[in-house]
Formats: C-alpha cells, sequence, structure tokens
C-alpha cells in the first residue's frame, strides 16, 4: 500500500501544496492501477521516474527564480535606460533649444558683420575721399606757402622801403629841426644855442651797441649851460616817450648832469592830443614840423 499522504509531504516542500497534492493523488491512482499491472521493480523504477522529475521541477523552479530575478534586474536596469534617456532628451532638447539660438544669433551676427561691411566700405569711401581733399589741402598749402613766402618777401622789401622812406623823412625833420630849433628855443624857453644841434652817438652797454639822440647840443639859459636832448619822429606814443626819457636819463648819466640843466624836445609831423599832454606832464616840449 503506497502512502500518499507522507509523497505529499515530500513533494509539497519542493512543488507546492497544489502541485504536491495532485501529484500525490495521481501516484496514488497510478500505484493502485500498477499494483495490479506491473511487477515490485517497475514500480521502484517508476518511483525513481518520478523523483528525478520531482527534482527535475526543483531546478526548473529555482531556474525560474533565477530568471525572475533576472528579469527584475532587467526591468531595473530598463528603468534606469529609461530615465537616463528621459534626461538624455531634456538635454537635447535644451541642446536643440541652445543650437537654434545660437543659430539665432550666428544669423544676427552675420547680419551685424554684413553691416559693418557695408559700413567699413563707406568708411574706405571717405577715407578716401578725406585721402583726396587732404592731398589738395597740402597742394593748396603748398601753394599757400609759397604765395605767403612771396608775400613775406614782398613785405619785407615794403617794409624797408617804408623804412627807408621813414627814415628819410626823419632825416629831413631833423635837418630841419638843427635850423630851426635854436631860434624856437630862444623864442619860447630864452636858451640859446651854442655852436650847432647834431645827431650825436653814445656807447652802450655792450661793445658794439650805440644810444642814438636825434637832436643834441648845448645851450645857455641865464649864463647856466644847458643840454638839449631831442627826437625827431614822424609820429610818436606814450611808449616812445618813455623810451626817449629812458635815454635822456642814460645821457645825463654819461654827460654827468642832473635833469634840471637838461631840456628835452621832441619834433613830429603827427601827434595825438592826449599823447602831447602826456609829453608836457613829463617836462617835454613839443613841436610841430609845420612850426619849424
Amino acid at each position: 500500500m503506497i502512502n500518499t499522504l507522507s509523497i505529499y509531504e515530500d513533494l509539497r516542500q519542493c512543488l507546492g501544496d497544489e502541485a504536491a497534492r495532485k501529484l500525490a493523488g495521481l501516484m496514488g491512482k497510478l500505484y493502485e492501477e500498477i499494483a495490479q499491472t506491473v511487477t515490485k521493480q517497475d514500480f521502484n523504477e517508476l518511483t525513481r521516474v518520478v523523483s528525478e522529475l520531482a527534482e527535475a521541477q526543483k531546478r526548473t523552479e529555482a531556474r525560474v527564480e533565477e530568471l525572475a530575478e533576472a528579469q527584475r534586474r532587467t526591468e531595473e536596469r530598463v528603468e534606469e535606460l529609461a530615465e537616463a534617456q528621459k534626461r538624455t532628451e531634456q538635454r537635447l532638447d535644451s541642446l536643440t533649444l541652445r543650437v537654434e539660438e545660437l543659430a539665432e544669433a550666428q544669423k544676427r551676427t552675420e547680419a551685424r558683420v554684413e553691416e559693418l561691411a557695408e559700413a567699413q566700405r563707406r568708411t574706405e569711401q571717405r577715407l578716401d575721399s578725406l585721402t583726396l581733399r587732404v592731398e589738395e589741402l597740402a597742394e593748396a598749402q603748398r601753394r599757400t606757402e609759397e604765395s605767403l613766402g612771396q608775400l613775406i618777401k614782398d613785405h619785407s622789401e615794403t617794409r624797408k622801403r617804408l623804412e627807408s622812406m621813414s627814415d628819410a623823412i626823419g632825416y629831413n625833420l631833423e635837418n630841419q629841426s638843427y635850423k630851426s630849433l635854436p631860434n624856437l628855443l630862444l623864442r619860447d624857453d630864452g636858451i640859446r644855442v651854442d655852436g650847432r644841434l647834431i645827431r650825436r652817438y653814445f656807447p652802450g652797454k655792450r661793445k658794439g651797441q650805440y644810444l642814438q639822440a636825434n637832436i643834441y647840443g648845448w645851450g645857455k639859459k641865464n649864463g647856466d649851460r644847458v643840454l638839449i636832448l631831442g627826437e625827431a619822429k614822424t609820429s610818436i606814443s606814450r611808449k616812445e616817450i618813455n623810451r626817449f626819457q629812458k635815454l635822456v636819463k642814460q645821457i645825463a648819466t654819461i654827460e654827468e648832469l642832473p635833469s634840471e640843466k637838461i631840456l628835452q624836445v621832441i619834433v613830429v609831423h603827427d601827434i595825438t592830443p592826449t599823447t602831447q599832454e602826456y609829453a608836457k606832464e613829463k617836462g617835454i616840449r613839443v613841436y610841430w614840423s609845420y612850426e619849424l
């Protein structure tokens, strides 16, 4: 008699409750049928086969468990890959947006470069125009300098001629003064000229330098000697009057005379009223050329 309960207990540990019950029941039926038809040796062989089947089933279930664990790990890995793919797609979307922004920026840059190139072309055109204008101005400047040089030369010549004419007028005025002043000084100041009036040069402070007195001479007033110093000019200014008085002081030092022993005279063709008044305030007698 087969102990199906014992078989059930053995099979349940490796096959589970439901499978062990069904297999134990099946073995019980088989045992009854075999008991009627097979030998003990055949039964033992059958038992061995069943045990092998059970062991194979156990290994199969272990393999299934391994496959299930592998499947779980695979699913986890797939999930990780899916997450990574999601992040990759997000980065790709971000990169795509960035690339589009860069493309747009590049487009704007190219447009700006084109604008700058056009501006550079216009600048070069203006520069060429300015260069041409500068060359024209340089040529005009050269002609101006040539004209200015000629003008300076002509002006210098004119100035020389004017100075020559002024000197001639001045010398003529001096010559008239030498003849006419003695009578005028006698009439106006009671000074009688001794000898004659002349142009006189005195040595200056530096070698080769001279002080020029246009009118120089001696006279007497009430028995006292008086030095007569004068300036003969076409016209005269306050500045020239001050320069003349400086000359008078220098000559007074040379002649070793006090200022009250010197009569200062200016003979002019023209003098403004204010300048004439200034000369009188300085103690200078002024004669007009038409008085000579």
